[in-house]
C-alpha cells in the first residue's frame, strides 16, 4: 500500500527512490514547495466533498435538481474552502517545523 503512495508521488516528480544499503525516497523539491493539498489530490483524487463542489472534477449530484438552491452544497462549500485553505497553505516544512507542545507553524506566505 504504502509502495503504491510513494510510487504515485515518485511519477509527479514529488520523490526520487534510490536503491541499495542507503535507499530509500527522497524529496525532489524543497519542502518548502510542497504543499499536504498538493500531496492528498496526487494520493487521493480531488479534495472536494462532494463531486459538484470539485474544481478539477466537477460532476453534478445525482439527487440534486438545482445546485444553486441547494443547503447541503452551500454547508459543504464552505467545508471545502476550509479544507483547501488549510491543506494548500500547510507545507511538508510546516510539519516539520512543528514546535514541542505539537502546534503546526505554519509560514506567513505573502
Amino acid at each position: 500500500f504504502l509502495e503504491l503512495i510513494l510510487l504515485d508521488l515518485k511519477h509527479h516528480g514529488l520523490v526520487v527512490s534510490r536503491r541499495g544499503k542507503m535507499g530509500g525516497y527522497l524529496l525532489l523539491r524543497r519542502p518548502e514547495t510542497i504543499t499536504f493539498g498538493e500531496v492528498l489530490r496526487i494520493v487521493d483524487g480531488p479534495l472536494a466533498p462532494l463531486p459538484c463542489l470539485s474544481k478539477m472534477a466537477y460532476r453534478p449530484c445525482e439527487d440534486c435538481t438545482d445546485e444553486k438552491s441547494c443547503r447541503i452544497r452551500r454547508v459543504f462549500a464552505g467545508v471545502a474552502e476550509a479544507t483547501r485553505e488549510v491543506l494548500d497553505s500547510t507545507t511538508i516544512a510546516d510539519a516539520i517545523a512543528s514546535d514541542k507542545s505539537g502546534q503546526l507553524r505554519r509560514s506567513i506566505r505573502g
